[in-house]
C-alpha cells in the first residue's frame, strides 16, 4: 500500500512541477496576442477581427497564469508535506518492521523467564504444603499420647495427695511413732502404734506401685513422643530449608530480599512486559494518527489542485475555439501573422496537448490517493480495533497477574505463618519433653525412698508380729477409704487391688480423659 502510495505522489509531484510548462504557454500565448494586436492594428478594417481575438488571448493567458501560480503555492505547501509524511512513512515502517519485532521477542522471552520463575516458585511452595501435611500425623500422634500425660498428671495429684497424708500422719503421730519398747509394752499404745505403722505401709506401698506403673508408662510415653517430635522436627527443618530458597531466589543490590519482594519481582516480568506491549501499541497508534493526519492534508492539497486545474478546461477550449477563429480570420482576410517565438507556432495542433496531458495526471493522481487514503483509512482503522482488543486482553491478563500475586503472596504468608507456628510449638514440645524426662528422674529417687521408709516400718513392727491385716486396720474406713474414692482411673484402681485383694474396689468409669 506504501510503495503504491509513494508512486501516486510522485506522478503527483510531477504533474505539480509540468505546471511550470503550463504558465511558459500562457506567456508564449500573451507574447503572440500583443504582437497579433500590434500587426492587426496595421492592417486596418482587415485586422479587426483579428485584433479582437488577440485580446481575448490575452486575458485567457492572464487566467492560467494566475491558476498556475495558484497551483505553484499549493506544490510548495504539499512538497513541504510530503516531505514529512513521506519521513513518517519511512519511520514507520522501519518501527513496525524492527521495533515492534524486537519488543515481542524480548517481551516472549521475558514471559518464558517469568513463567519458569513462577513455576518454580509453585514447585517450591507446594513442596512447602506437603510438607505440613506430613506434619498433620505426627502432631496428631504428639496429641493423641498427650491424653496419656494429662492422665498420668491426674494420678500423679493422687498420688501427691498421699503423700501429704502420709507426712502429715507421720508428724501427728512423731511421738508415737519414736516410742521406745518399754513404753509399747502398753497394750494401747502398741495397737495405736501397729495400726499407724500398716497405715503407714498401706500408703506407702500404694504409692511405690503406683509410681513405679507411671514411671514405666511415662517413660513409654516420652519414647513415642519422642519418635513423632523427631519426625516433625525433620520436616520443620526441611520447610527452614525451603524458605532459605525461597529467599536467595532473588538478591537485591542492598541485599537479600523479603521472601514478599520476590514474590513480587517474580511476578513484576510479566507486568513490566504488559506495560511495555501497551505502551508501544500506544505509540503505533499515535504514528498511525500522525500518518493519517499528513495523508489528510495531501489529500485536501490534491483536492485544492483539482478545483484550480479544472478552470483550465474550459480555459482550453475557449483557446481552442479562439484558435479556429484566429485561423478562418487569418485566411479570410489574408493576413500573415505568426508568433514569431523560438520557432514555434501557438497556433499548432500540439500546442496544449501538454497542458491537457497534465491536467489529466493530476487528475488520475488525485483519484489514486483518494482510493488510496480509502485504503489506509479502512485499515487503519481495523488495526486500531485490533489494538483495542489487544490492550482489552492485555489489561485483562496484567489484573490475572495482580490477583494471582496477590493469592500466591496470601498463600505465601499463609505458610510461613503455619510453619512458624509449628516450628514454636516444636520449641514449646521440646521444653515440655525435658521437663518429663526430669519428672521421670525423680519419680525414681521417690520409688526409692519409699522403699527404705517400707524397709525401715516393716523392720521397726517385726519384733511385734509384723503390720497387721490391713482388713483389720482401724483407718481401713476412714483415711484408706478416702483415698480409693479419689481414685477415678483404672489403673490405680486395678494397682491396689492386686496389692491388697480385700479391700472391696470398685472400678471406675474409665481412664479416657480428652485433653484436646
Amino acid at each position: 500500500m506504501f510503495d503504491d502510495l509513494k508512486e501516486t505522489i510522485e506522478i503527483s509531484n510531477n504533474a505539480v512541477k509540468r505546471i511550470e510548462d503550463i504558465y511558459n504557454i500562457s506567456e508564449d500565448l500573451k507574447v503572440f496576442a500583443i504582437n497579433s494586436i500590434v500587426y492587426s492594428q496595421r492592417e486596418g478594417t482587415r485586422g479587426k477581427g483579428y485584433q479582437i481575438i488577440s485580446s481575448r488571448f490575452i486575458s485567457l493567458s492572464e487566467e492560467i497564469a494566475k491558476g498556475t501560480t495558484v497551483i505553484n503555492g499549493i506544490g510548495k505547501k504539499m512538497n513541504n508535506l510530503i516531505g514529512h509524511f513521506l519521513t513518517d512513512i519511512d519511520e514507520y515502517e522501519e518501527f513496525n518492521h524492527k521495533h515492534i519485532h524486537t519488543v515481542s521477542t524480548d517481551s516472549q522471552k521475558l514471559m518464558e523467564v517469568s513463567g519458569n520463575s513462577v513455576e518454580n516458585f509453585s514447585m517450591i511452595l507446594g513442596d512447602l504444603l506437603s510438607r505440613i501435611e506430613n506434619i498433620k500425623k505426627p502432631t496428631y500422634n504428639i496429641m493423641i499420647q498427650l491424653q496419656t500425660q494429662d492422665i498420668i498428671q491426674q494420678q500423679m495429684d493422687h498420688l501427691s495427695e498421699i503423700l501429704e497424708k502420709t507426712v502429715r500422719i507421720t508428724e501427728d503421730h512423731a511421738a508415737l511413732l519414736n516410742s521406745g519398747e518399754e513404753d509399747l509394752k502398753d497394750f494401747r499404745k502398741l495397737d495405736e502404734y501397729k495400726n499407724i505403722n500398716t497405715l503407714l505401709i498401706f500408703l506407702l506401698n500404694t504409692t511405690e506401685k503406683q509410681m513405679k506403673r507411671i514411671n514405666s508408662e511415662l517413660l513409654s510415653m516420652l519414647d513415642r513422643l519422642e519418635i513423632e517430635f523427631r519426625k516433625i522436627n525433620e520436616l520443620i527443618r526441611d520447610v527452614d530449608s525451603d524458605k532459605e530458597m525461597i529467599s536467595s531466589l532473588v538478591q537485591s543490590e542492598n541485599g537479600r530480599d523479603s521472601e514478599a519482594t520476590v514474590i513480587h519481582i517474580i511476578f513484576q516480568a510479566p507486568k513490566n512486559t504488559i506495560r511495555d506491549i501497551i505502551a508501544n501499541l500506544e505509540s503505533s497508534r499515535q504514528r498511525k494518527k500522525d500518518i493519517l493526519s499528513r495523508f489528510r492534508g495531501i489529500y485536501e492539497l490534491v483536492l485544492s489542485e483539482r478545483s484550480v486545474t479544472s478552470e483550465f478546461i474550459p480555459v482550453i477550449e475557449s483557446i481552442n475555439n479562439l484558435l479556429l477563429l484566429a485561423r478562418i480570420e487569418q485566411a479570410r482576410n489574408n493576413l500573415d501573422v505568426t508568433s514569431d517565438l523560438s520557432g514555434s507556432d501557438v497556433f499548432s495542433d500540439t500546442a496544449f496537448s501538454d497542458l491537457e496531458g497534465i491536467i489529466g495526471d493530476m487528475d488520475e493522481s488525485g483519484d489514486r490517493i483518494s482510493e488510496n487514503l480509502e485504503t489506509v483509512n479502512s485499515i487503519f482503522n481495523k488495526q486500531q480495533e485490533e489494538y483495542t482488543l489487544m490492550e482489552e486482553d492485555l489489561y485483562q491478563s496484567s489484573n490475572i497477574i495482580e490477583t494471582t500475586e496477590q493469592l500466591f503472596t496470601e498463600n505465601f504468608n499463609s505458610v510461613m505463618k503455619i510453619t512458624d507456628a509449628l516450628s514454636g510449638e516444636i520449641r514449646q514440645y521440646s521444653v515440655l519433653f525435658s521437663r518429663l524426662r526430669e519428672l521421670h528422674q525423680v519419680m525414681d529417687s521417690k520409688i526409692s525412698l519409699c522403699d527404705e521408709l517400707l524397709d525401715n516400718i516393716n523392720g521397726n513392727l517385726e519384733p511385734y508380729g509384723g503390720p497387721l491385716k490391713i482388713s483389720e486396720c482401724t483407718f481401713k474406713d476412714t483415711t484408706i477409704q478416702e483415698i480409693l474414692q479419689n481414685l477415678t482411673v483404672d489403673e490405680e484402681r486395678t494397682t491396689i487391688a492386686g496389692e491388697y485383694s480385700e479391700l472391696d474396689i470398685e472400678k471406675s468409669t474409665g481412664s479416657n480423659i480428652t485433653l484436646f
